[in-house]
């Protein structure tokens, strides 16, 4: 069986090597020319905050307007929490918060303004380790797992910037920028 398996194949050889010779003789010939046209999409999976969690509505509660005796008094910290996917693994991000500054103190987020907006208070940002984050600045680095994701806890407060503060809405927003290397 060797022997028959052997001339097979060289003759499988020889048939391949004259198919070859022909179509290399005949390769100087242009049959016509067709257009490829190549379409697709490279997408990067990028780190952000997953999506459940992209539009934040937090509630700071409802105070009495006595309870501010000067500035510098705050009402309690409410949490923001973030829940960041497809990051760099063990990469470092920081988060930064922008809005209207306000007028008394840039560091804090203005009070929407309007007919019965509240006066003399603003909100504070804080980072995860409950220190103030100025406005426009960079949070401290936070480091993501090596599975590429992050959860931390920012917090907000009210803060008065000004002694006699008057009552009313006290509505505020903020846009975040999550930055990673």
């Amino acid at each position: 069986m060797n022997v028959i398996y052997r001339k097979y194949c060289l003759i499988a050889l020889i048939s391949l090597h004259c198919m070859t010779q022909t179509q290399l003789s005949r390769a100087d010939v242009e049959l016509g020319r067709i257009n490829v046209e190549l379409y697709g999409v490279v997408k990067a999976v990028t780190c952000g905050v997953i999506e459940s969690g992209k539009d934040k509505h937090i509630e700071l509660g409802r105070y009495n307007s006595r309870e501010f005796n000067q500035a510098g008094d705050h009402t309690p910290l409410v949490s923001i929490p973030f829940e960041l996917a497809n990051c760099p693994p063990n990469t470092a991000v920081n988060i930064t918060f922008s809005g209207a500054l306000d007028a008394k103190n840039k560091d804090f987020l203005a009070i929407e303004k309007g007919q019965n907006a509240a006066q003399n208070i603003a909100i504070e940002i804080r980072d995860h380790l409950k220190k103030r984050l100025v406005m426009g600045t960079k949070s401290p680095d936070l480091i993501v797992d090596d599975r590429g994701r992050l959860s931390t806890v920012f917090y907000a407060n009210y803060i008065v910037t000004q002694n006699g503060v008057k009552p009313g809405t006290a509505n505020a927003s903020a846009e975040f920028v999550i930055r990673y290397d």
